[in-house]
């Protein structure tokens, strides 16, 4: 009698696993990949954190971001970066060596004056357009809802909001929209800068 043995894999069952194979693999690098990308933005908003930390504790010895002011205007802006980097308040591995941040922005510092408010930081994130411009735009955003001495985010002048430590008179001049923070009308606007570059402005009180 002729035994035929059924121990092995038909073409079709062999197909059917490495198809299986395929797919949970696709999945794995696509998990992998989203994984990656919230390590990589979480580690940049801790960078900014441990900067304003810096900052903070800079004016806290200091009582001054650049010393005197000294614009002919009595008011505007005064480019402090050069001085900052010196005193080497930026994170060391915040930066490239061509002083673009991991989402692709450079950051510039600014020590406002007005007749009325007095001296106010100014920190500005310039991006290149893209999805990291509109994540970073986003995350910048929600900087709002942790520190009480912010007073303004906006990007490029177009759309702001105001935080808990602009005064009532600066909010109403200033025209930014008051809190809370309303998501959807910022993600939409934050949207834009995957077409367009964008500057995001972050405007401190003098205690950061």
């Amino acid at each position: 009698m002729i035994v035929v043995s059924s121990a092995g894999r038909s073409m079709i069952e062999m197909l059917g696993v490495l198809a299986i194979i395929g797919v949970l693999s696709v999945g794995g690098i696509a998990g992998y990949s989203k994984a990656m990308a919230t390590l990589r933005l979480n580690r940049w908003r801790n960078d900014i954190v441990l900067l304003i930390a810096n900052i903070q504790m800079m004016y806290i010895t200091q009582r001054t971001y650049s010393g005197r002011w000294t614009g002919n205007s009595g008011q505007g802006d005064k480019d402090i970066t050069a001085s900052f980097k010196n005193l080497e308040v930026i994170p060391g591995n915040m930066l490239d060596e061509n002083g673009v941040d991991a989402f692709g922005n450079s950051l510039k510092f600014y020590e406002r004056y007005w007749n009325i408010y007095g001296t106010r930081l100014k920190i500005q994130f310039e991006s290149e357009k893209g999805q990291n411009a509109v994540k970073s735009c986003k995350t910048l955003f929600d900087f709002v809802n942790l520190y009480p001495t912010l007073w303004e985010v906006s990007i490029d002048g177009r759309y702001k909001v105001c935080g808990h430590g602009a005064p009532a008179d600066y909010s109403k001049n200033s025209g930014c929209k008051p809190l809370p923070l309303n998501w959807a009308e910022m993600s939409a606007q934050c949207k834009k800068c995957e077409g367009v570059k964008c500057r995001i402005f972050l405007l401190f009180d003098n205690n950061v």
